[in-house]
């Protein structure tokens, strides 16, 4: 990955979190978090939990587990890049299957 596209995805995480927290009523500086826990990483991506649990059990997305195997936590940034993935692969599969 490209420092430019690093900054891109970066100034993207900004821009999603102040959104995220001005509907939830705070400023972005109180929901800026380095690392989001299943619940928050759902709410971020506009996915279910359980998406998230299948993505980190399946290898797709990035993630640390805290005391062993009972807490995982992401941070913005991989999930930015996961959603990137799946973006580019379901453009991928768009154009490729018209005539």
């Amino acid at each position: 990955m490209t420092r430019a596209f690093e900054g891109e995805l970066h100034r993207d995480n900004l821009v999603l979190v102040a959104a995220f927290a001005s509907r939830r009523g705070a400023a972005p500086e109180e929901c800026m978090k380095a690392w989001l826990n299943v619940v928050e990483a759902a709410d971020y991506s506009s996915v279910s939990r359980d998406t998230i649990y299948t993505a980190c059990e399946r290898g797709e997305l990035r993630h640390a587990r805290i005391g062993g195997r009972r807490a995982i936590r992401i941070k913005p940034i991989w999930i930015d890049e996961w959603l990137e993935r799946h973006a580019r692969g379901a453009q991928e599969c768009h154009t490729s299957s018209a005539p």
